[in-house]
């Protein structure tokens, strides 16, 4: 006697929330808002169809169905083989800390796997910021090259969600004007402690480093300002 073959459930091996500029979200009293804009990211394999819920613990989802497409993207220096565009809390007010929830869904056929069916909130447990990154230093490269390596002592974290990486942002001395080289913030993981600029040779430039952790916590930034690339 013959059986049909039975269809294997997606499986989800893990997902993030991050905002435009590829970081996770910061867990501070109103770091959620209408304004807000947010990418939805997950690892997933198995499904035809992926989409994903996000909202806050308690309340109505303010984004439903969120579509991801197979596209490999990186959220706080992890990739994903999975990404949504850009989504907005464009129904939900602001309030006092509230704990955000993402179940992302994922389909083969009729079966549905789900990331966190019982809408729990996945990140208020860990509050602490970790600390900015230490003692900011900068290294030139060759006569007109215009490179500029920026080193900096790894950021510590004592929340125990664990370190996720670094944002470099560059400006025109004075300025909030990024170069045309480096136009959004650069991303990398925890295990980094310096970063290569290739910029314009005889023009200074402003740095700006900030660690995030696991948990959505963004902490101080350190800065180092008014670096001539040779």
């Amino acid at each position: 006697m013959c059986h049909p073959l039975r269809q294997l459930a997606p499986i989800i091996s893990g997902w993030a929330v991050c905002d435009r500029d590829g970081l996770v979200l910061p867990v501070t009293a109103d770091w959620l808002h209408p304004s807000g804009i947010y990418i939805v990211y997950a690892q997933v394999s198995g499904a035809s169809t992926v989409t994903a819920d996000l909202g806050v613990v308690g309340s109505t989802p303010f984004a439903s169905n969120i579509a991801l497409t197979a596209v490999s993207a990186s959220c706080a220096g992890t990739t994903y083989n999975y990404s949504s565009a850009v989504t907005t809390a464009s129904n939900y007010s602001a309030g006092s800390n509230p704990a955000l929830y993402v179940d992302v869904k994922a389909s083969a056929g009729a079966t549905t796997a789900h990331s966190n069916q019982s809408h729990v909130g996945d990140v208020s447990s860990d509050n602490t910021a970790p600390a900015a990154p230490g003692s900011p230093t900068a290294t030139s490269g060759g006569l007109l090259s215009g490179q500029i390596t920026i080193h900096w002592t790894a950021s510590s974290d004592a929340g125990g969600a664990g370190l996720a990486g670094y944002q470099l942002k560059v400006f025109l001395t004075g300025t909030t004007i990024p170069p045309p080289q480096y136009p959004t913030p650069v991303l990398v993981g925890p295990a980094a402690t310096s970063l290569l600029f290739t910029l314009i040779s005889a023009l200074s430039y402003d740095f700006v480093i900030t660690a995030s952790d696991n948990a959505g916590n963004n902490g101080s930034s350190a800065t180092l300002t008014n670096v001539r690339a040779p």
